[in-house]
């Protein structure tokens, strides 16, 4: 786990951040969708956020913005804590 962030629960196992608390310059594997059946999921499903995507934190706030697979994309705070996320190393 990177320095200085602690372990959290997220969803359903021990040590995942929302991604909304992820810290800049992060690179994240996603773990899991917190409330799946929740609309705003579903969108960030067909944006191309799924389970086992590696994604880089380029900016915390309101929006998230986020790179995968080179492509920049924003995400509302809100949105970012449904998704459950594990550091990569």
């Amino acid at each position: 786990m990177a320095v200085g962030i602690a372990p959290e629960v997220v969803g359903h196992e021990v040590g995942l951040l929302g991604l909304d608390r992820c810290p800049v310059g992060a690179t994240v594997r996603i773990v899991e969708f917190t409330e799946p059946d929740d609309d705003d999921d579903c969108r960030l499903r067909e944006l191309g956020l799924y389970e086992g995507a590696q994604v880089k934190v380029l900016s915390t706030g309101d929006p998230v913005v986020l790179m995968l697979l080179g492509t920049r994309f924003a995400v509302c705070r809100r949105c970012a804590g449904h998704v459950a996320v594990a550091l990569v190393r």
